[in-house]
């Protein structure tokens, strides 16, 4: 039997304390030679409580949400980055599972099952995808949430970027959570799509189970209309980033203009500056694409099933049986 490759765990954090001490102890005690807490400038004393606890700290000077971790990704010589949120209890049992699919050289990521507080409830599993109007939905599969216990790994979409395992050097040429994503939302979705486009492959794996705590830090941080005008925008960040597929991106061009002019009829004026930025974004857009024609890729339908069109054959985008 194969030796798993070596990993590290990273738990993201920012003015975190009281998470650290409830939920960092879990992480400790999960098998594995290296635990960094990578701290994004907090300004509480979470950092100096974790390396009492026995944690690494790296100590970043600004909070880069989720692009934080590709610091850390660029310092740990690890093969195998198990990336974690503050907010997350981890199942004693929960790493052997994710690690042994990186014996297959085409795995990028490996993602947990992710339970309410309750232990009971899915909050997420697997996922798949499809086109609409231009747009990559995640299709969240409500019916496989209580799959029983020990059923195997599938193809997801993506995997969630608080609760997974990925590949480093994988995670590294796909440019981690891509700097276009910045500063929150669809960085892990992105992340997933880009990943299967290059020919490497996402799973869902049900056995490793962890908690999540509903911190709702953003919420807090953040007003609503910022909230929604980043989640808008990354949303058409993922298609004009990696998508090639010409029918796709006609369709996305009417969304875009459906929207902006969406914005100006309901006095929603975010919604049109939202798109102007896409807009502002496009040198950024067209070096990256550029780079990735000469690399190759695998056909968008060959990933997600377009709106309307059987699915069978995709990746990812096929329907349940």
């Amino acid at each position: 039997m194969a030796r798993p490759r070596p990993c590290a765990m990273l738990v993201l954090n920012h003015n975190g304390r009281a998470l650290l001490e409830k939920y960092l102890p879990s992480v400790l005690k999960a098998a594995g030679p290296e635990r960094v807490v990578v701290d994004n400038a907090s300004t509480d004393s979470g950092p100096d409580l974790a390396e009492r606890m026995g944690a690494e700290v790296l100590r970043r000077d600004r909070n880069d949400f989720l692009m934080g971790l590709n610091h850390a990704a660029c310092l740990v010589p690890a093969d195998v980055l198990v990336m974690l949120n503050n907010d997350l209890e981890v199942a004693p049992d929960f790493l052997p599972p994710l690690l042994q699919h990186f014996e297959d050289p085409s795995v990028c990521s490996v993602g947990c099952k992710i339970l309410d507080p309750d232990r009971v409830r899915v909050q997420m599993a697997r996922t798949l995808g499809r086109f609409c109007q231009g747009l990559l939905e995640p299709v969240y599969m409500i019916e496989q949430l209580l799959e029983p216990e020990g059923s195997q790994a599938l193809p997801t979409l993506y995997t969630p970027g608080g609760a997974c395992a990925v590949d480093r050097l994988k995670f590294l040429e796909l440019g981690g959570f891509h700097p276009l994503m910045y500063p929150i939302y669809s960085e892990d979705v992105d992340l997933g799509y880009s990943a299967w486009r290059r020919g490497w492959r996402n799973l869902y794996e049900p056995r490793s189970i962890v908690i999540h705590q509903h911190a709702a830090t953003t919420s807090r941080l953040f007003t609503r209309e910022w909230l929604d005008r980043n989640q808008l925008k990354n949303k058409l960040m993922v298609t004009l980033k990696n998508v090639s597929d010409g029918r796709i991106l006609r369709q996305f061009v009417r969304s875009c203009a459906w929207i902006a002019r969406e914005g100006l009829r309901t006095r929603q004026g975010w919604k049109t500056r939202t798109v102007l930025q896409l807009l502002g974004q496009m040198p950024q857009v067209c070096s990256y694409r550029y780079g990735l024609a000469v690399r190759g890729v695998v056909p968008d339908r060959c990933v997600c099933n377009l709106q309307g069109e059987p699915a069978a054959q995709t990746l990812v985008g096929f329907q349940p049986s």
